[in-house]
């Protein structure tokens, strides 16, 4: 990694870098979901190589930052909001693999929601713990995104079935048991950062803010209610595909109230009609079809291009750093490391 950042030319912006990896790990989850609808695995392995680019190009950024003098707090912002993008995507991208093996399987799809939220509040959590007391913990993503580099390989080889496969020693199906790994590692990542926080608060404990896990964990609610209703039973992959676009904008925002160090939102009402699908469909049993779930998706894209389109600007504005262009800083002022 360190090689490829010194021949990076200094033209090309860590910011750049940056989004040319949320791009790369978008092409890799697109290519995941073609090899899915269209049944070929073989584009599993296109998914590796993307994502393999997307990690490269997640590591490159900030040493190339460092390299030449342009590590700023703007660029540690777009780096982290980038990465609850490739977060939901690994998601996404693991549900694509494993779509095959969950129909019709009430208790594996169960399963995967469990692992898919786990994930996501580890995340949002480490975030969060930042936010409180300065403790940032970024481990975990790196490993997951690995694993996941991993499991599309054996996909596009073997095919997704390799993951149906018994194993000896347990009394269940590989992919079951990684399922079930990732809520047990994630969950005891998440009581770690939460007893952190409330080690280093302890004296002051009616002032930390749950306001936040109250939001994630609606999140989770919904998803396990849309994903197990009726119409996530009829469209599969638009149902998940929603729920980590209710995911990305959720732990977006986190990450920008733990960097800018502002309060937390209240209403959050880009989110609002993700969770009242799942209430009055998930939950009521309102007959709402495709349609509705398409006009979410549409929802929650916009929002999602809305706040970077908002957020970006303004954070610009404020620190007096352009967005894409090349900077020139006898010293970075960034006092976190990319």
């Amino acid at each position: 990694m360190g090689a490829v950042a010194r021949h990076c030319p200094r033209r090309v912006t860590p910011n750049v870098l940056s989004l040319l990896s949320g791009l790369s790990m978008i092409l890799s989850t697109s290519c995941c979901l073609f090899a899915t609808l269209w049944d070929t695995p073989r584009l599993f392995l296109a998914g590796a190589a993307l994502l393999f680019v997307a990690l490269t190009l997640d590591c490159v950024d900030g040493m190339h930052a460092r390299n030449t003098g342009q590590a700023t707090p703007l660029g540690a912002i777009i780096d982290h909001c980038v990465d609850a993008l490739t977060a939901n995507n690994c998601i996404f991208a693991s549900y694509c693999v494993e779509a095959s093996l969950l129909s019709g399987d009430l208790v594996a799809v169960r399963g995967f929601v469990a692992a898919s939220c786990c994930y996501r509040l580890a995340w949002f959590t480490a975030q969060w713990s930042e936010f409180e007391v300065g403790l940032f913990d970024p481990s975990g993503v790196t490993e997951a995104c690995f694993s996941l580099m991993f499991g599309l390989s054996a996909a596009g080889v073997f095919g997704a079935d390799v993951f149906d496969a018994a194993l000896t020693p347990l009394p269940c199906r590989a992919f079951t048991a990684i399922n079930l790994g990732m809520c047990l590692s994630s969950s005891g990542f998440t009581l770690v950062q939460i007893a952190r926080v409330l080690v280093a608060k302890r004296a002051a404990l009616s002032k930390v803010s749950v306001a936040p896990f109250m939001h994630m964990s609606l999140h989770c609610a919904a998803t396990m209610l849309l994903a197990t209703s009726p119409l996530g039973w009829a469209r599969p992959i638009a149902t998940h595909l929603a729920a980590c676009m209710d995911g990305t904008v959720l732990m977006t925002k986190m990450r920008l109230t733990a960097s800018t160090r502002t309060p937390w939102p209240v209403v959050h009402l880009d989110t609002l009609p993700f969770l009242l699908l799942a209430l009055l469909h998930g939950a009521l049993g309102l007959p709402l079809g495709a349609c509705t779930l398409s006009a979410v998706l549409a929802w929650q894209a916009l929002a999602l291009a809305g706040l970077w389109l908002d957020t970006i600007p303004r954070l610009c504005t404020a620190l007096g750093l352009p967005f894409l262009a090349e900077i020139h800083l006898e010293e970075s002022p960034c006092k976190r490391k990319r």
